[in-house]
């Protein structure tokens, strides 16, 4: 269910690779549109709604079932960064603090940082080291307090876990939660490497099975779901990488805090006291990435930890004690009403990627919204988080004309965003198909509506 499903296909498109639809370019655009669905075989199996307007003047040049609801997939990622650079401002940043509480325990005081890295928190140890901090009295904590449970969803998917694209999420989002597990075979043993370490093996219960091939059993606390990293057969050396969504970041977090710790020389004696906010000791703290650099993230590679933390960052823009779904939606959803003045029943926003089955958006909302952030202060920091496609036109010159965000999920295939003219006309699109078991004709469709638009 990755929000990417049809990479295949953005690769050759962004090459230049597809040809001309074949239709007469003298007809106008929406003729010429009209032509290659008819002349497709999906919509006869297809939910298909595309919606084309003029940019400047808002014209429709194509509309068809623009009203009707869709799962956007990662299209969603298109309104919810909207709502974050028009409520936070492009430059916006999140602290990240080290902090000694009631004079005892060291705390990790998480403040919702959607890409701080294990490079982060041993920089914190390292600025809590060179401003003399030696020891510890108590132990060592990790405080999400910012972020109310649950750490999933609602309508996520519950067999996509674990799969690094659905991480649980806490205001202490480390390498987006996801832990990396290497099993190396030298032809004799097996060996494990965790990226990053971790004092104690606290996450991972390890098993050595012999057989003809290697294997390392690898289960992730509290659950008992496994996987099995395999090396190569018994008498040659292999090794093998995963990817493991951390289902509790903030004991995780707080074992990897605890091993730099100890590689720093600091020492955590573990007699834990009682922890009022109050007497709270800074003794380190780092900045976030900008917001324009986190949408760059979130819509070029699709990033769904972002957008999950987004809307939790919107439930407490909009005065909510903790983050949490349901407030952050509400607070998504009153600002397309109020900004881009989205009508009621154009969409259901219930997270902040995509991932949920429960999303629902429609053509002429989401154009209507692209259209609106044209003039917004922020739109190029938005336009240009898109990825960008090239196409080939039937005059033979390859042009890199669409800046658009593309989301997939099964039986869901999406894309909205902008195409420049040559006539220097901007054009806002969208093209949603649902409900499909043969993906082919599906992607036939989109690759000749988006090279018509770009002609």
């Amino acid at each position: 269910m990755r929000c990417l499903k049809g990479a295949i296909f953005w690769v050759l498109f962004a090459m230049g690779v597809l040809g001309a639809a074949g239709v007469c370019p003298a007809q106008p655009l929406g003729e010429r549109i009209a032509k290659v669905i008819a002349d497709s075989p999906a919509p006869l199996r297809t939910r298909l709604a595309v919606y084309v307007v003029d940019a400047k003047t808002g014209e429709v040049i194509f509309d068809r079932d623009s009203g009707q609801l869709f799962t956007p997939a990662s299209v969603l990622k298109t309104y919810t960064s909207a709502c974050a650079l028009d409520t936070f401002g492009a430059d916006k940043r999140w602290k990240t603090k080290l902090a000694i509480r009631a004079r005892q325990d060291l705390v990790l005081i998480a403040g919702g940082d959607a890409m701080f890295t294990d490079a982060d928190l041993a920089a914190l140890v390292k600025q809590a080291k060179d401003h003399g901090l030696s020891s510890v009295k108590g132990t060592v904590r990790v405080d999400s307090a910012l972020f109310a449970p649950p750490l999933k969803g609602p309508g996520w998917m519950w067999d996509d876990d674990p799969d690094d694209y659905q991480m649980s999420v806490s205001a202490m989002m480390m390498n987006y939660n996801v832990l990396r597990a290497k099993a190396a075979w030298d032809g004799k043993s097996m060996s494990i490497t965790l990226t990053p370490a971790m004092k104690r093996p606290y996450v991972f219960l390890q098993k050595q099975e012999p057989g003809t091939k290697t294997a390392l059993e690898v289960t992730r606390t509290p659950f008992t779901d496994s996987f099995e990293v395999r090396g190569s057969t018994s008498a040659e050396a292999g090794e093998t990488t995963r990817a493991l969504t951390m289902h509790e970041p903030d004991l995780w977090v707080a074992e990897v805090l605890s091993a730099m710790l100890e590689d720093q020389g600091i020492v955590v004696g573990g007699e834990s006291g009682t922890s009022p906010h109050s007497d709270d000791k800074i003794v380190a703290e780092i900045e976030s990435k900008t917001l324009a650099e986190m949408v760059t993230r979130f819509n070029k590679v699709s990033e769904n930890a972002i957008g999950e933390m987004l809307i939790h960052h919107f439930a407490i823009a909009g005065g909510a004690t903790q983050g949490n779904w349901p407030d952050g939606a509400k607070f998504i959803t009153n600002w397309l009403r109020e900004k881009p003045a989205l009508d009621e029943g154009d969409f259901r926003i219930v997270d902040g990627s995509g991932l949920s089955r429960y999303d629902l958006v429609c053509a002429r909302g989401t154009v209507k919204l692209l259209r609106w952030m044209t003039t917004h202060r922020d739109f190029k920091v938005y336009k240009d988080s898109f990825p960008v496609y090239g196409a080939k036109l039937r005059d033979g010159r390859s042009v890199k004309t669409i800046h658009a965000k593309p989301g997939g999920m099964a039986a869901v295939n999406t894309i909205a965003g902008y195409v420049d003219r040559a006539d220097g006309s901007t054009l806002v699109f969208a093209v949603f198909q649902n409900g499909y078991v043969d993906e082919k004709p599906v992607i036939a469709l989109r690759k000749a509506i988006l090279q018509e638009l770009a002609q």
